[in-house]
């Protein structure tokens, strides 16, 4: 972890970076409009999310708002399912696209 935070820091000293993290701060919540989205997703949810008291309620409440989204509950992940298990999630976007 402590390479990742390196990392991290390493990008936040990036022009723009801060601009960024502020835009998306600012960015307006899609909670109440998710039904609103039409097109394919692949979603993943990771089942310790911190961010949902119950993820895979979430996940669930997510998949019936989009019922063209193909979501995924990752056992064990976090909020960055995608940086805790990319074997898992790389091989499975690639599959996905190729649909």
């Amino acid at each position: 972890e402590a390479e990742y935070l390196e990392h991290i820091k390493a990008n936040l000293a990036k022009p723009g970076a801060m601009k960024s993290i502020g835009d998306m701060c600012w960015t307006p919540r899609l909670d109440e409009r998710i039904s609103q989205i039409k097109v394919p997703a692949l979603i993943y949810f990771g089942s310790k999310d911190p961010d949902f008291k119950d993820p895979k309620a979430e996940a669930n409440r997510v998949g019936q708002a989009m019922p063209q989204a193909k979501i995924r509950v990752l056992e064990g992940a976090g909020h960055y399912p995608q940086r805790e298990f990319p074997e898992t999630i790389i091989p499975e976007t690639l599959e996905w696209l190729k649909e």
